[in-house]
């Protein structure tokens, strides 16, 4: 049997403790389960790669209190990580600003984009949605019925670039650039097994700062690890793409809104109007069609053998 320690050492015991706690409730779920949160990560790009993103843009992402949190239930939730403080002190239970359904399964991915932290990627089920933060409506959506997601990630050298691992062992491969409504390609990289792990990784000289790989890395089922070179149509930064991305995604927010107002605007339209048949059974006599509903009834009773004809 080891010796007990002396207390006088119980001091030099490391004990981790939280931060700060999260308390995640919501009126639309009892069990707000958890699987996913995005956040704002200074040191996601590396040293060759961080100076093409706007620095000053992620400054108030940095600094922001607020949580974006994926759970089992397909809901994203959107909250103030932040206690609220009483008058007396005393801090309180954070509240979800917003929730939605997003998926139709538990979020397996939810991550910012790291060229513009405004854009939001999460997938789940058999969907996937880009969002930008402040809208409860995405901007990109595609379903793949039968094809369950699992994974999904951000370009760290492309920012309208993005890839999505499948359960048959395909990865999606997005650029918005090229088109929005489907993926750019596919590829099989870890088939038959499903895609449980995606990820994009750099390996460097080590005499050198210039990137020497540009890595993705593919987790299997059957726990098998592929490692894969990116192709350079994929790592190389094309001109202008920040600013394309930047007017795609106001073109497609004007689309959402469009579309929002033609719709609260069709029931005010349709409001006081008569339909032909409505004006029709409302102009009618009451005393004839009692009459031709008695003749109906009669002649569907006689077609039946129930009565006779007199």
């Amino acid at each position: 049997e080891s010796p007990e320690p002396p207390t006088s050492y119980s001091s030099l015991h490391l004990v981790w403790k939280p931060y700060v706690k999260v308390y995640l409730s919501s009126s639309r779920s009892n069990g707000f389960l958890a699987t996913k949160i995005a956040i704002c990560q200074k040191t996601s790009l590396p040293n060759a790669l961080r100076a093409q993103r706007h620095s000053e843009a992620l400054v108030p992402y940095l600094r922001s209190q607020k949580l974006l949190v994926g759970t089992e239930q397909g809901l994203l939730g959107y909250l103030d990580w932040q206690a609220p403080e009483s008058e007396s002190g005393r801090l309180g239970v954070q509240s979800m600003i917003f929730t939605l359904q997003a998926h139709g399964g538990a979020v397996v991915a939810l991550e910012r984009c790291p060229f513009w932290p405004e854009l939001i990627l999460s997938a789940g089920g058999d969907t996937c949605h880009v969002y930008r933060e402040g809208r409860q409506e995405p901007i990109v959506t595609y379903t793949n019925p039968g094809k369950l997601f699992t994974s999904a990630c951000w370009s760290y050298h492309r920012c309208n670039v993005f890839y999505v691992g499948r359960s048959d062992g395909n990865v999606d491969i997005w650029d918005l650039h090229d088109t929005s409504y489907r993926p750019s390609s596919t590829q099989p990289l870890c088939v038959p097994s499903a895609v449980a792990w995606l990820s994009l990784g750099h390996r460097q000289r080590r005499d050198a700062s210039a990137v020497m790989h540009d890595l993705m890395v593919v987790g299997s089922s059957t726990g098998a690890l592929h490692v894969y070179d990116l192709p350079k149509a994929l790592i190389t930064a094309t001109a202008g793409q920040m600013e394309g991305l930047q007017a795609f995604v106001a073109k497609e927010e004007q689309r959402l809104d469009a579309r929002a107002a033609a719709s609260e605007a069709e029931p005010l339209k349709n409001a006081g109007q008569v339909t032909p048949e409505l004006k029709a059974k409302d102009t009618s006599d009451p005393v004839k069609m009692y009459k031709e509903y008695q003749k109906s009834e009669r002649e569907f009773l006689m077609s039946l053998g129930l009565i006779s004809e007199e």
